[in-house]
């Protein structure tokens, strides 16, 4: 009888655990992506000054002030540790609009250029406005959508289009 008991008992004892892993993992799967296709794990939350020290390629996600950079779609953004430029790609694919002197959150990859030794900026994937509108730049990593330059898309550059050739890819 006592043998029967504890039989009953390891085998509730293994449902409910296998119950519990089987709801871990549904939850994680159902959280674990965001919307911009990258692993919700992958994205770390840091400073300006962390994200300018991170390795290239990391997904980060940073908040901070926003101000205009010097072409179209390349804005600046400050915390309180420091200021690193964020970009929305080339204008000639995408127009993204941040608004100069609001406060976003940055969801991007971290570039240090070609050769790996330039100074860091963030690639942005979404930017979430002060008013939660989420402004999708790309959908997560890897090469961008507009890689090849304009004439891969069908689209030719308008005339006096900035930076076109820098940011094709």
């Amino acid at each position: 009888m006592r043998l029967r008991r504890k039989a009953r008992i390891g085998a509730a004892v293994v449902v409910a655990t296998v119950g519990c892993l089987v709801g871990v993992m549904a939850a994680t799967a159902l959280a674990g992506t965001t919307t911009t296709g990258v692993s919700a794990s992958a994205v770390i939350s840091v400073s300006v000054a962390d994200a300018a020290k991170a390795a290239s390629d990391s997904v980060v996600e940073v908040k901070g002030t926003v101000a205009a950079g010097t072409e179209a779609n390349e804005y600046t953004l400050t915390d309180s540790t420091g200021t690193i430029k964020i970009d929305g790609g080339p204008a000639w694919y995408l127009k993204t609009l941040l608004t100069p002197g609001f406060v976003y959150t940055i969801t991007g990859e971290v570039d240090l250029g070609k050769d790996g030794k330039g100074a860091a900026e963030i690639g942005i994937f979404t930017a979430t406005a002060p008013d939660g509108t989420v402004i999708t730049v790309r959908a997560g990593g890897g090469r961008p959508p507009w890689a090849g330059g304009p004439n891969n898309h069908g689209q030719l550059p308008a005339p006096g289009a900035p930076d076109d050739d820098k940011d094709a890819g």
